[in-house]
């Protein structure tokens, strides 16, 4: 059997397949962990202009301050280029966003601005990684391009990240860091949580896995085996979406290419990357196959509008989105579909509020007896005014939204809940103060699913 190169000739090999030395700065992702400090410690020895970058999520409390205290000292002790940013995801977090996508958002947001031209970024995924996304993946329905997210050198919002370690396991970085005398890197205690996904995939799956099939080198394989295909068919997409496709281009694709070229379009679109669900693919394959004449609007989740018409298909923003507004008997239908595919309002009278459901943006509870039998349902309007949960004053909608950081494109978009002509909740965003539930009382809970997500 052919002995495996070590950890430092791999990375070696992989910074001269990237080209490293022509980059003038290599920005480091630094978390603390394993991993982070074993990219760092590698990549000092192949680049004369590395910068180790530690960003703050402002999450996790005093775990997260004592993370970048170690980082500033581990870089302040060997006398390298050291930067801390505080991205602070509570306080930027959207409406309707999970901490997770939020902390994505933020961390992208944040290399976009900071990165000079011909800077590269330099993260840390490893091969345990890779594994534990394309279970997470499969979970989700994605696609060979989604299964195979990770990949060693890609742009993405005009920003070149790097993955050297890709074909590294988690065991070799920490026995690599301790034969360089490290053991005190930051482990961050969540990851012990097997209540969050991918630690139970890290902790209970994969290791079942290996059991029954003699450890992952065959997963290895199929990794290396289904990003050769997303690579030739997002290749053979971006080709496609580079013209201007007519209708009759469009429902020519096959059904590989056309999530792909949808997500080349967009992002072209946009000036940003933006990745549209397996939702939105459907929504627009329906409307390509369906149209005879006119136009069809296709929401696209963060990114707005789309029309299909007999040019092909076109940017529309949520602007163009026709007013609308439904009677909701909510005690009759405990679901309301919304118009043009916009999700779904449920209904459902309990006891108590649950707990489990605060900082849900997306779940309100009310005093049920307090609730008419008949709700409206609307989009926006024009001088629209909310009186916020627990203030004896109104405000503008349009400034609720923008203190929620909701995108514009996104707020013909939204539902608003309407009783007597009055708003109780803009959904996702903010509840009024209305029907506020008593001790002991019955609640009407109100859900919005957005489809698109």
């Amino acid at each position: 059997m052919p002995v495996r190169p070590d950890i430092s000739e791999r990375v070696t090999a992989a910074a001269r397949a990237a080209a490293l030395q022509g980059v003038p700065r290599l920005l480091v992702g630094f978390s603390g962990g394993a991993d982070s400090t074993a990219l760092l410690v590698l990549l000092h020895e192949v680049h004369p202009c590395v910068t180790a970058v530690h960003l703050h999520h402002g999450l996790r409390g005093q775990e997260a301050d004592a993370d970048a205290q170690w980082c500033e000292r581990f870089c302040r002790e060997r006398e390298w280029s050291y930067e801390q940013h505080a991205l602070d995801v509570p306080q930027n977090r959207r409406a309707g966003e999970s901490l997770e996508q939020a902390a994505r958002r933020c961390r992208l947001e944040f290399w976009a601005a900071h990165c000079e031209q011909d800077d590269c970024v330099a993260l840390a995924h490893h091969a345990d990684d890779c594994l534990e996304n394309l279970f997470l993946r499969l979970a989700r329905g994605s696609n060979c391009s989604g299964l195979t997210g990770l990949r060693s050198d890609r742009v993405v919002c005009g920003v070149r990240f790097l993955r050297p370690l890709l074909e590294i396991s988690r065991a070799e970085i920490e026995q690599f860091l301790r034969s360089r005398g490290i053991s005190d890197w930051r482990v961050d205690s969540s990851n012990a949580d097997h209540a969050m996904l991918r630690n139970a995939v890290r902790h209970r799956l994969l290791p079942l896995w290996r059991e029954l099939f003699g450890g992952d080198a065959a997963l290895g394989h199929a990794l290396h085996a289904l990003r050769d295909d997303a690579e030739c068919l997002e290749a053979l997409a971006d080709s496609a979406a580079a013209g201007e496709g007519t209708l009759q281009d469009w429902r020519a694709l096959p059904p590989a290419l056309l999530p792909r070229v949808l997500r080349a379009w967009l992002s072209r679109e946009a000036g940003r990357e933006v990745v549209p669900d397996h939702q939105a693919v459907a929504r627009l394959r329906d409307a390509l196959a369906s149209l005879q004449s006119g136009r069809i609007l296709v929401p696209i989740s963060d990114f707005g509008m789309i029309a299909v018409d007999d040019s092909g298909v076109r940017n529309a923003s949520a602007a163009s989105l026709p007013p609308w507004e439904v009677e909701w008997h909510w005690r009759d239908d405990a679901e309301l579909r919304l118009p043009h595919g916009n999700g779904t309002l449920h209904a459902r009278v309990c006891d108590e509020e649950d707990p489990a459901q605060r900082g849900n943006a997306w779940v309100e509870f009310f005093d049920v007896d307090a609730v008419p039998e008949a709700l409206l349902v609307r989009s926006r309007r024009q001088g629209d005014v909310i009186r916020p949960f627990g203030a004896d004053f109104t405000r503008k909608l349009q400034d609720v939204f923008v203190d929620a950081k909701v995108p514009r494109d996104r707020r013909d978009m939204i539902p608003i809940v309407c009783a007597d002509s009055a708003i109780v909740w803009a959904a996702g965003v903010r509840r009024a103060e209305f029907a506020r539930m008593g001790k002991g009382r019955k609640t009407l809970r109100l859900e919005f699913s957005r489809e698109e997500r």
